[in-house]
């Protein structure tokens, strides 16, 4: 499958869903995100806007798309999903209105897709 297939528009930057996404263990020199609250804000960031500057990387043989350059991007995003993902739990076992959870769906749909920006392996 090539990464026109998997992506939402067309153009040199292409947008993914975050599942076809993939970190290559290993890859990555930098282990520190960045100081506690630097990194709170950081995710309130992609909660409020996405992840803005699109990431790096190539497709591999399963058809994933390996990062190459937005580790911390990839990061944040993975724990603003988390936060909305608990958010729409919480407020389903609490039985908060349909709007909460309608709020936390959209969200999620908001910045769910990543632009990427292809590279040569």
């Amino acid at each position: 499958m090539r990464l026109k297939d998997l992506a939402t528009s067309v153009s040199d930057t292409f947008h993914l869903e975050r599942k076809h996404i993939a970190i290559k263990d290993g890859f990555n020199v930098r282990f520190d995100m960045g100081a506690n609250d630097e990194w709170k804000q950081f995710v309130q960031s992609i909660l409020a806007n996405g992840v803005i500057k699109p990431i790096t990387g190539f497709k591999d043989e399963n058809d994933k798309f390996i990062v190459t350059d937005g580790h911390r991007r990839i990061a944040g995003l993975d724990e603003a999903l988390a936060i909305l993902d608990a958010d729409f739990k919480d407020a389903k076992e609490k039985g908060s209105g349909s709007s909460a959870r309608a709020k936390a769906a959209e969200i999620r749909e908001k910045i769910a897709a990543i632009s990427i920006i292809p590279c040569t392996s």
